[in-house]
């Protein structure tokens, strides 16, 4: 199943799959964890990493289980996204956080090896 989905969105080659992910806005938070408090949300976004672990172990080079491991990495990111709702940051902030983060981490030079596509 996760073949077929990856082959989708791989086959349309009108748009990079960075430019399809910035036009769905897809980070955002998950109402259904957005009444958790601030601890109880950290514990999600740990519950989340730990199974990033367990996708990891399975994977192991396994092209069958990279799609798994790909979105356990994803749950992290909108359990961090819903995270940040629950400290207060609306749309607009949580985007301006990111893009400071970006700089930040720009200026240190953590993207010099990054390869574009």
């Amino acid at each position: 199943m996760y073949n077929e989905m990856e082959k989708r969105a791989v086959s349309d080659k009108k748009k990079s799959l960075q430019e399809k992910a910035r036009a769905m806005n897809w980070l955002m938070p998950c109402g259904k964890f957005c009444g958790n408090t601030v601890e109880q949300q950290i514990g999600k976004v740990k519950e989340e990493l730990a199974e990033v672990e367990t996708a990891y172990q399975s994977y192991n080079g396994n092209p069958d289980k990279r799609m798994d491991l790909l979105m356990e990495c994803a749950d992290v990111q909108i359990s961090v996204e819903t995270l940040m709702q629950i400290l207060g940051a609306n749309d607009k902030e949580r985007n301006a956080v990111r893009c400071l983060t970006w700089h930040k981490n720009n200026r240190r030079g953590y993207f010099k090896r990054l390869k574009r596509e």
